[in-house]
């Protein structure tokens, strides 16, 4: 049998909690609140609420997964200045992206480099047979005798 669901669990324990920290900020002076969220380092902790709320500490990942949970925490961190549940990964998400941006500029830097090499392995070559050709036409326009030569091969 699968476990019950964890939202209507937790919702009837977290609704009231936070309407009460709600009220709490509220009843601050505007130009003095101070966040009545557990918070550390200006987000939310998620790990204070769960213990607070009397939760398996290991549920703190549903409120992760589950925007019926981490939805209310989070209306109410950004009313209080504070960084919401799920803040690093979406920070995260364009670090991801620019990280896999440079990867592949990385590979195609690679198979450019390789190209290049091989370019030049080309010059290199076509530079030795002109001087070779230059030295064969001067010596026939020298002696006026034409040289037979093997065919060159180039590739």
């Amino acid at each position: 049998m699968p476990p019950p669901p964890i939202v209507p669990q937790v919702l009837p324990l977290l609704l009231p909690y936070l309407q009460a920290l709600e009220q709490e900020w509220m009843a601050q002076p505007a130009d003095r609140r101070v966040p009545t969220l557990p918070s550390v380092s200006g987000k939310v902790n998620l790990a204070e609420i769960v213990r607070v709320l009397g939760l398996n500490p290991n549920w703190d990942q549903h409120f992760h997964h589950k925007k019926d949970l981490s939805g209310p925490v989070n209306a109410l961190a950004r009313a209080q200045g504070l960084e919401g549940i799920g803040s690093r990964s979406a920070k995260a998400e364009p670090e991801d992206a620019v990280k896999k941006v440079i990867a592949r500029q990385g590979g195609d830097n690679k198979r450019l480099a390789e190209q290049l090499a091989e370019a030049q392995a080309v010059i290199i070559r076509q530079q030795r047979e002109i001087v070779s050709l230059k030295a064969q036409l001067g010596l026939v326009q020298d002696s006026g005798v034409v040289l037979r030569t093997a065919p060159v091969r180039t590739a």
